[in-house]
């Protein structure tokens, strides 16, 4: 459970943080969610059962195709971190749960956080589940949750969507070699 995702937008008074919360098994997500009262957007699943977006329920993910109107979540340390070659439109809302919902409801390609702790994800994480997405590592590997479990940050960036359009993206985000400032 994350009480608080988004603290510096939560600070900031802007809309885009949230609680999230979320159960799993052997690192597998069985239910979870995500809220964000301020944006008035509910995410929740369990598994077998589906998703839902504020009651409506949620599609599967679809492949997309990249041109230079498609969003994309970055983390927000993008700049300083990474050189990310793409065409479209990168975005960071500054909170992990936020955008691993909004790459779960297809209104993103995939999304990419920076070396994320699983109670900020592991709550929308059900939800993408459910709608056909997962999590990866660059080239990849898929996120093992369990290995989150005792409180430590994923070992690297990790995308979060459709396994398909995330590997679009894997070529496109290279890590500098150290910080840029």
């Amino acid at each position: 459970m994350d009480p608080i995702d988004g603290t510096n937008p939560y600070l900031h008074g802007l809309p885009t943080w949230g609680v999230s919360i979320g159960v799993m098994e052997g690192g597998v997500p069985l239910a979870g969610g995500f809220f964000m009262p301020a944006a008035g957007e509910l995410f929740l699943a369990a598994k077998g059962a589906g998703a839902a977006r504020n009651g409506r329920p949620m599609a599967p993910l679809a492949p997309r195709e990249v041109d230079n109107q498609t969003l994309f979540f970055g983390p927000s340390s993008r700049k300083r971190f990474y050189k990310i070659d793409f065409p479209g439109k990168t975005i960071a809302f500054g909170c992990a749960a936020a955008h691993v919902a909004y790459a779960a409801s297809g209104a993103v390609l995939c999304s990419v956080v920076d070396r994320p702790r699983l109670w900020d994800i592991l709550g929308p994480m059900a939800v993408l589940a459910e709608v056909g997405g997962w999590a990866y590592y660059p080239g990849g590997r898929p996120l093992d949750l369990a290995s989150l479990a005792n409180g430590e940050k994923a070992d690297g960036p990790v995308f979060f969507g459709l396994r398909e359009n995330a590997e679009k993206m894997f070529p496109m985000l290279e890590k500098f070699e150290k910080p840029r400032f």
